[in-house]
């Protein structure tokens, strides 16, 4: 099933919702010829997701790989989205992004599709992780101080050898 090429742009991102009523805004992007529905998605979904900032952990078993969650998020709208398609559909949309930046978009599919998401974490373990570099840094203290305290000690001892070694050359009995 075919989009019209002048809704290229209609994505989450550009979609205004207030109450029951929705309005694509910013649609300054438009295609000459339709777009095929698989790409649409594609274009939504990788869009969405690719400027999220950090995110919650998901659940177990979700992948937090682009490519995983696209697949994973058109599969569940009937939308297959194979490596074929999807190289093809990062083919084109690198291609847009060429014309609309001016310049080419030098990324692979696999630069583009095979990253994770940042995950947020929560501000508990963020704690956990403070205390217990707290811990550390006392230990590693403690280790310090008993570092050079050995260190002084080895200095001392190898002073007393060269004073030993320099009275016994002279002809000093050594103790």
């Amino acid at each position: 099933m075919p989009v019209p090429g002048d809704l290229i742009d209609a994505l989450p991102r550009n979609l205004i919702v207030d109450g029951d009523a929705t309005e694509f805004i910013d649609l300054e992007w438009y295609s000459t010829q339709p777009c095929p529905l698989s790409y649409a998605v594609f274009r939504a979904l990788y869009d969405s997701l690719a400027s999220l900032g950090p995110v919650a952990p998901p659940a177990e078993g979700t992948s937090i790989v682009l490519r995983g969650l696209v697949v994973e998020l058109a599969a569940r709208h009937g939308i297959e989205l194979d490596v074929h398609t999807l190289r093809e559909h990062w083919e084109r949309e690198a291609a847009f992004q060429s014309t609309v930046l001016g310049s080419t978009v030098p990324v692979a599919v696999e630069q583009a599709l095979d990253v994770p998401l940042t995950l947020h974490r929560d501000l508990d373990a963020v704690i956990h992780d403070a205390e217990s570099l707290g811990a550390i840094a006392s230990e590693l203290e403690v280790m310090r101080a008993q570092a050079e305290q050995q260190m002084q000690t080895e200095a001392e001892l190898r002073a007393e050898i060269v004073r030993a070694s320099g009275r016994g050359r002279r002809g000093t009995p050594a103790r």
